[in-house]
């Protein structure tokens, strides 16, 4: 008897090692502090939230764990400097299938975030950034949307190396889909970003995105995919583009897929 308590105790030990601790959310505080428990290893969001101010705001402990939106919405009231996923300081971290929209960053991966993964993410109509990936090496963001952001639809700065950004969408945002100013080794691939305001993608130096690979861009600065000279594949024409400056009004018409060109303010130059 006593063999056999003992041989059912191994078991459910072994269990609890190959059988993560799933915990679930339904709303902003609550899968904050799921997110902090160690004894959570899963957490699950169960439905739709809002909230007026920074959802997921720095969470601790959250190294080897995963945050599973299910496809739920989170929602800001597009006031103030806040965000919808806000992390510093994390490793191994997985975000998944979430929604997000109307905060001034939808998600803010800042100082040594690495080895994180999100996957399955939508961040739009947000007041600045879909994403902003700031002193952040070796993330991978794998069918990730972003789109109709004011500013840009991803914004990669500060020494932010080696991260991977594969099955994008990224189109239609207020200044450029992709924005890079800061980091080196970073990849592109199989990504559409088309029909953004000002640039598809702009970077300052032809090493902050390097050995891209079969990506869809009309128009670009310091990008170019393996053999070619922008990405391997144009967009499509037929898009009506906004300008509200002459450096702004000079890219748009030299932009192939801007079909027609609205000035949208008084300028003077």
């Amino acid at each position: 008897m006593r063999q056999e308590l003992l041989l059912l105790f191994s078991m459910l030990l072994l269990l609890s090692f190959c059988f993560p601790a799933t915990c679930y959310c339904n709303s902003c505080s609550d899968c904050t502090a799921k997110l902090q428990d160690s004894s959570c290893d899963y957490v699950v969001l169960t439905k739709d939230i809002s909230t007026t101010g920074t959802c997921i705001d720095s969470p601790s402990d959250v190294d080897n764990k995963t945050f599973d939106c299910q496809g739920h919405s989170t929602t800001g009231d597009k006031s103030g400097n806040d965000y919808g996923i806000y992390l510093t300081w994390t490793y191994n971290f997985t975000i998944k299938n979430c929604q997000i929209s109307n905060f001034y960053y939808g998600i803010y991966l800042y100082d040594h975030c690495e080895h994180n993964t999100l996957v399955n993410i939508t961040s739009n109509n947000n007041n600045y950034y879909g994403i902003r990936i700031d002193g952040s090496d070796n993330n991978n963001f794998s069918h990730v949307t972003t789109m109709y952001n004011h500013q840009h639809g991803i914004y990669v700065h500060s020494s932010s190396d080696n991260n991977i950004i594969k099955n994008a969408t990224i189109s239609k945002n207020g200044r450029a889909g992709i924005y890079a100013d800061g980091g080196s080794s970073n990849k592109l691939i199989n990504s559409t970003v088309c029909h953004n305001t000002y640039y598809d993608i702009y970077s300052p130096s032809s090493t902050i995105f390097s050995n891209n690979e079969n990506n869809t861009c009309t128009f670009t600065k310091n990008f170019n995919d393996v053999g070619y000279d922008a990405c391997t594949h144009t967009c499509t024409k037929g898009e009506t583009c906004h300008c509200n400056s002459c450096d702004e009004c000079k890219a748009m018409l030299e932009n192939d897929s801007c079909n027609l060109v609205l000035l949208d303010e008084d300028v003077s130059t």
